[in-house]
């Protein structure tokens, strides 16, 4: 279940908004400062629903997560771009089961970093779960305050990606799941000279589902326009199925996807950026001795630059949509 919900937390990366504005090419290269520093907030919430018909039994499972991130970026001798990005803080919440089998909300808020005393100030555990709490704090607190260091291309390409050896489990934060969800952070375009309105290019990614196969991600993001110094991108998902390791009886159904990003052309960096995407398995795994398993994955996520300095409290959370992927074009 921590790879399924591991899982879930990457498919929450990519709503589509026409800006009318001039037909020349625009210029979708990031700007790099040294020392530079950019502000990000990175919110994902994902459903989860696990039904199975016969045992008339249907569960669902929300999990919210909310980044707080710095940007900094550095350029050697030669002008290539590295970024560090530094976890500031971390809020987590999604149900557990207790020792009834019932599920119960769990909270944790990892506390803010301030970089000037090195200490962590608001930590706390919400809600009754405090032993599963517990246990996502030993996964979530080496990250607070510890960078990760991305080597980049001018072009904002990532080269490779350094962990902190400190940074705990694999499962959440992997070189993968760097290149995936934070690639929006250093580059939205990787061509080398302004693109045309209406130019599309595309990013494939691939992601243990935790079901004994990967999903293949294709995420195409296509330029609508531009006013002023604003740039509107399109972004679509289509997902299939990639390597298959185990037979489960699971396999991939139907999925959607869609978002839209709002870059900024005059400083070179990503103002926003909101998805939201459903993805549907089914199959009869051996357990349920020829019953159907049901699971549908609907999430959002919603990254924002960030002007201010970082205060005590979060954005509130918005709910993800109550839909199916059935509701929107369906590709398998």
């Amino acid at each position: 279940m921590v790879r399924l919900l591991c899982f879930c937390l990457f498919v929450c990366l990519l709503a589509p908004i026409g800006v009318a504005g001039s037909a020349a090419p625009i210029d979708l290269r990031p700007t790099f400062t040294d020392s530079g520093e950019r502000r990000f907030r990175v919110e994902s919430e994902s459903v989860i629903t696990r039904a199975v018909p016969a045992l008339d039994e249907r569960i669902s499972q929300t999990t919210r997560l909310t980044y707080f991130l710095t940007r900094q970026i550095s350029i050697d001798a030669d002008g290539n771009p590295s970024a560090k990005l530094r976890f500031d803080r971390i809020r987590f919440k999604t149900q557990a089961p207790n020792l009834l089998g019932e599920l119960e909300d769990v909270e944790y808020d990892t506390g803010l970093w301030n970089p000037e005393t090195e200490q962590v100030q608001g930590r706390a555990i919400l809600g009754k779960g405090e032993f599963i709490a517990n246990q996502y704090a030993t996964i979530l607190d080496p990250l607070i305050g510890k960078a990760i260091t991305l080597e980049l291309s001018k072009l904002g390409s990532i080269e490779s990606v350094r962990i902190p050896p400190e940074v705990g489990d694999a499962d959440l934060i992997s070189v993968e799941m760097v290149r995936d969800r934070f690639l929006p952070l250093v580059q939205i375009c990787p061509e080398r000279e302004p693109v045309e309105i209406g130019s599309t290019w595309k990013q494939t990614s691939e992601q243990d589902s935790g079901l004994g196969f990967d999903v293949v991600s294709v995420t195409s993001w296509t330029l609508e326009g531009a006013s002023a110094d604003r740039a509107t991108i399109e972004v679509r998902n289509v997902f299939s199925t990639g390597e298959v390791r185990r037979d489960t009886g699971i396999s991939l159904r139907e999925s959607s996807g869609s978002g839209t990003a709002v870059w900024n052309t005059t400083e070179g960096v990503l103002e926003s950026l909101e998805s939201r995407q459903a993805i549907r398995m089914a199959g009869s795994p051996p357990e349920l001795r020829g019953g159907e398993l049901e699971l549908v994955v609907r999430s959002r996520v919603q990254i924002d630059r960030v002007e201010e300095a970082w205060t005590s409290e979060p954005r509130p959370e918005a709910p993800v949509k109550e839909s199916t992927p059935a509701e929107e074009p369906a590709d398998a």
